[in-house]
């Protein structure tokens, strides 16, 4: 074989071996590019997830603010219920004794 037909081997070989190369690069890039798509909707999901969490704790803390108000009214409520009960029940000791004090008059 001659130096130009080896020369010309050479280069097709080199010219494949380009050509393939290539043809790997593109498809890198492509599997490149459609991992970064996914990745980029996964993240918009993900953010979207942490707003949805963010709302939702948002909404849970004022339900419990809300709700640690009416317990701290409620329990205003009954301690003036208690103390109410404990005067009427000093009322009713003491109309009772009158009660008792008038009988015994009689």
């Amino acid at each position: 074989m001659s130096e130009s037909g080896q020369l010309k081997e050479s280069h097709n070989e080199k010219e494949k071996e380009l050509l393939s190369l290539r043809d790997i690069h593109e498809t890198h890039q492509r599997e490149s590019s459609t991992q970064l798509r996914d990745l980029e909707a996964q993240l918009k999901s993900s953010e979207q997830r942490v707003s949805d969490l963010n709302e939702s704790l948002k909404i849970a803390e004022e339900e419990n603010k809300s709700m640690s108000t009416k317990i701290s009214d409620t329990s205003g409520e009954l301690q003036g219920v208690q103390i109410m009960l404990q005067e009427l029940t000093v009322e009713s000791s003491k109309l009772k004794q009158q009660l008792t004090d008038k009988e015994a008059e009689l």
